[in-house]
């Protein structure tokens, strides 16, 4: 009885070690995808990989753990550490660009509840497409807000050239998340 006690505790400090690396490495990901970055003239928002980190990193780590790291990501760059898309500190949150970072952590608790009801690659696609949805929505009326446009300039500025490749980035979202990490979960 003792050692199924002691087998117990060392199980649950084995899976909290392991929940542990695994926001991490979410957190290291978002950083690194931070600086994947393509600016188009036309907007202050810039393309990045984080989109496609967040849909894949929150689907693999589900339950309150992918937003978590998407929030310590955040804080991370609120403190002033350079780890977000041109830069840091407050002004990036409440700045062009915020919402999207908002979107992201929105997007991530939703994820990580919503797979776990179906494994099947067309339901994630859809998920992981309606996130990515749901990341320009945030994103464009926080940068419709913040620089006092109107919707359409903001659409045409934060949501538009953005939507080919996010849904691409959703596809390939889905195909990795299926081929690689779903079979191992």
């Amino acid at each position: 009885m003792r050692m199924k006690v002691v087998a117990l505790g060392l199980i649950r400090e084995k899976v909290a070690l392991i929940n542990a690396m695994k926001v991490l490495v979410m957190i290291f990901a978002l950083i690194a995808s931070a600086y994947i970055r393509i600016w188009i003239p036309f907007t202050p928002v810039p393309i990045t990989m984080q989109t496609l980190v967040v849909l894949v990193g929150s689907a693999w780590l589900r339950s309150f753990l992918a937003p978590l790291a998407v929030s310590i990501y955040i804080l991370l760059g609120l403190l002033g550490l350079p780890v977000l898309a041109g830069g840091s500190g407050i002004s990036k949150i409440v700045g062009a660009t915020g919402g999207y970072l908002i979107g992201f952590v929105v997007v991530s608790a939703i994820i990580s509840y919503v797979l776990q009801k179906s494994k099947s690659l067309l339901f994630t696609v859809l998920v992981f497409s309606l996130a990515s949805i749901m990341i320009l929505s945030i994103g464009t009326l926080f940068l419709a807000i913040n620089l006092q446009l109107r919707i359409g300039v903001a659409m045409y500025l934060g949501f538009l050239p953005f939507l080919p490749g996010d849904m691409f980035k959703a596809f390939l979202a889905a195909g990795f998340y299926k081929a690689l990490i779903a079979k191992y979960k």
